[in-house]
């Protein structure tokens, strides 16, 4: 694919936009915020949401594995459709991956969906593919059928800006070498990177209480989701990370952005600055960072949001 092509293909979405959304939506609380986002926006005929797949998560610590993850975040679409007064299984839902990248695509229903509706687009009419957890559906589809970097855009949320000290987060680092794909292939990327840019979309008990609590059966839901995790009395505020992605394809001009080329993701290992001898015998912690890339392709990294206009209209599409 050639620079201009490119760029003409990470251009702010306009027209008839179709998308799929990638999500692994019982790992935290703030995917089903996307997922109804999406519906409802796909209802209201702002977009097309074709397909949503179930993506892998894994908390080793407290014996959650992919296998498992997966299987939540399936039974968690289902969940928020149903709260959208919609019934959707066959065709539209699909389970993903069940383990994580190693030596080759994992190939599942998933995957070969993504394939299947990539190869039906185009350059000139791609289909947006919006992840916001490991993307590993998505690399899997990549490196079993390159031929869809020329029908696609990835949305991706996850990874940290460039400049960053440290590229670690949560859903890179779940799956480096499927984050690499992202990177290293030919396929258009727009990133949004969590920490000092989606980080600020936050909000709190008090305002989901007022523009969602018991206004509809989805609102009330997405509030007892805090409301239980959150809601101890203390001060706080929830990042609400995934709405970005489903924003960025409805309304762009909330976004600031620049085209990059993309970096290439390296690991080295952090050394404590007060090293001993014992601490050869420790095990090191991997920590990966952002190479720059003179050669890497051109890519959109988005650098600021409009936290009050994203807010606005997702109280308005689930709290009405």
């Amino acid at each position: 694919m050639n620079d201009v092509k490119r760029l003409e293909m990470l251009a702010p979405p306009s027209g008839e936009i179709h998308m799929v959304l990638d999500t692994d939506a019982f790992n935290e609380e703030d995917d089903q915020y996307a997922i109804a986002y999406a519906l409802r926006a796909s209802q209201l005929g702002k977009l097309s949401l074709d397909a949503i797949y179930a993506a892998p998560y894994s908390h080793p610590e407290i014996g959650v594995f992919p296998d498992e993850g997966v299987r939540e975040s399936y039974r968690e679409i289902l969940n928020v459709i149903g709260k959208m007064g919609e019934e959707r299984k066959d065709g539209f839902v699909f389970m993903g991956s069940d383990r994580f990248i190693k030596d080759g695509p994992v190939i599942s229903p998933a995957s070969e969906d993504l394939v299947n509706k990539a190869m039906k687009h185009s350059k000139d009419n791609p289909l947006y593919v919006v992840a916001i957890g490991a993307p590993t559906n998505v690399a899997s589809a990549i490196l079993r059928c390159p031929e869809i970097v020329e029908n696609i855009v990835i949305v991706w949320l996850g990874g940290t800006p460039h400049d960053h000290p440290s590229a670690n987060e949560y859903n890179l680092e779940q799956d480096v070498l499927a984050s690499k794909v992202l990177f290293d292939s030919d396929v258009p990327l727009v990133q949004l990177p969590t920490e000092s840019v989606i980080s600020h979309l936050t909000t709190t008990l008090p305002e989901l209480e007022r523009h969602l609590d018991k206004k509809t059966p989805i609102g009330t839901y997405l509030t007892e989701l805090l409301r239980k995790r959150y809601g101890s009395g203390n001060v706080w505020s929830k990042v609400i990370w995934d709405i970005s992605a489903v924003a960025y394809l409805l309304h762009p001009e909330w976004f600031s952005s620049s085209i990059v080329h993309a970096p290439l993701l390296t690991r080295d290992i952090e050394v404590p600055e007060t090293f001993s001898v014992l601490d050869c015998y420790k095990k090191p912690r991997e920590r990966l960072r952002w190479a720059a890339n003179p050669s890497g392709k051109l890519m959109r990294i988005v650098t600021g949001v409009d936290r009050d206009s994203i807010f606005r209209e997702l109280f308005s599409f689930l709290g009405e």
